[in-house]
């Protein structure tokens, strides 16, 4: 392992000094050194992020962007792209040996380096970006397999089964590498025919539901942990377990009742957060509210009490989680007048979330603390396009 410092403008000028080191190297020690080198040096990145020195921004951009942008241009080096046209003045490139010892570390370096971008702010990359990225592993990826002449992709998952040597060291987070093989082999189709779909599968499994679906990791600001986007709250930098802990102070037999009453009115009048507006109000009138659009209405809209002594609604007309948020609230307030109760305001967002979705009751009714549960792999490609050509008869 790489001592990196805790300056992280020093720590990046290390790094990339050592990427220079290992790639003007293999012409005389090979591949193999160079991906056990690699490995190291992607592993100190990792240990450098679970001290937090790379989770601030500078320049308004997060520092874990400059480490990911390291890797790729001097790694190209190595595993050059095809060239479009074949010269007869240009002399083959010639393919070094490597072990297959060497193909897994350099399988487990560009994990690393491929999980680095998707705890990044890559929000607004561009297309041609992420599809250079995409291009650049692999380019990796042929340039493994010529030089340790791997014939399939099952002997490839032969070869990686197990957890990563350096999962005793990186403790903070786990690492999937049948995600990794998954996004290659997708990647490998469709550079092949433009058509195969990209798998949206994330390298670092979520630590919550254990699952390494979606692309991107979020990191809760109170248990500085990555989670899937299912697993985060949607009205706050916090992941479920966390958010949740403000409504520690309702009792079980309250809960129940309000989530109860939040699905009923979900299902009597076919409501979600997808539903348009319209569904809404109509709704809301059933229940002896008027709904008014208009744009001088607040952005947070607003509850009134007309002269007839009726309840009218303002807000804009908007088909966003905003709205939605808006006239839910509104349904929960109905929900408590007909049960003639207050409706206060923990009682209110309670319903509000049960009716966005989020498993408040789910979380609430086990263990709060933060654990990795076992890892739920997803299909692999050929597993989803078998079963795809699988007819339901004969399934």
């Amino acid at each position: 392992m790489i001592d990196l410092p805790q300056d992280w403008s020093k720590a990046l000028y290390k790094v990339q000094s050592r990427l220079r080191e290992l790639i003007s190297s293999v012409p005389e020690r090979g591949l193999d050194p160079l991906m056990e080198g690699l490995e190291e040096l992607a592993v100190s990145v990792w240990i450098l992020e679970g001290r937090g020195v790379l989770r601030e921004r500078a320049d308004d951009v997060p520092i874990v962007n400059h480490f990911a942008d390291a890797f790729p241009p001097p790694l190209h080096k190595v595993a050059p792209a095809p060239p479009k046209k074949l010269k007869r003045n240009i002399p083959p490139r010639k393919i070094l040996p490597l072990s297959e010892a060497g193909a897994v570390r350099a399988l487990d370096a560009i994990m690393l380096v491929r999980a680095l971008v998707e705890i990044g702010d890559y929000t607004r990359q561009t297309d041609k970006a992420r599809t250079n990225h995409l291009l650049f592993l692999d380019d990796w990826r042929r340039m493994v397999w010529e030089s340790a002449r791997i014939p399939s992709w099952d002997r490839l998952r032969e070869l990686t089964a197990g957890d990563p040597p350096f999962a005793s060291q990186i403790t903070h987070v786990r690492f999937s590498r049948r995600a990794v093989i998954d996004l290659l082999q997708a990647v490998a189709n469709w550079r092949a025919d433009l058509i195969t779909p990209i798998p949206n599968v994330s390298m670092i499994f979520c630590q919550r539901c254990g699952r390494h679906e979606g692309r991107e990791r979020i990191r809760c600001g109170v248990c500085a942990k990555l989670f899937c986007g299912k697993c985060f709250s949607r009205t706050a930098d916090l992941c479920l377990i966390d958010y949740a802990k403000r409504y520690e102070t309702l009792s079980a037999e309250t809960r129940a009742t309000v989530s109860g009453a939040a699905l009923e009115m979900c299902r009597r009048y076919r409501l979600d957060e997808f539903t348009r507006n319209a569904a809404f109000a109509k709704a809301l009138e059933e229940n002896g509210v008027q709904v008014v659009f208009h744009e001088t209405a607040p952005e947070s809209g607003e509850e009134i009490v007309d002269n007839k002594g009726n309840f009218v609604l303002r807000l804009r007309d908007r088909e966003n989680a905003t709205a939605k948020k808006i006239l839910f609230a509104a349904l929960a307030r109905c929900h408590f007048r007909a049960a003639e109760s207050t409706p206060d305001d923990p009682l209110v967002a309670y319903f509000v979330d049960t009716c966005l979705g989020i498993p408040l009751e789910e979380i609430l009714g086990t263990n709060p603390t933060p654990q990795v549960s076992s890892p739920k792999e997803i299909p692999t490609c050929d597993e989803r396009a078998s079963a795809s050509r699988t007819s339901p008869n004969q399934a």
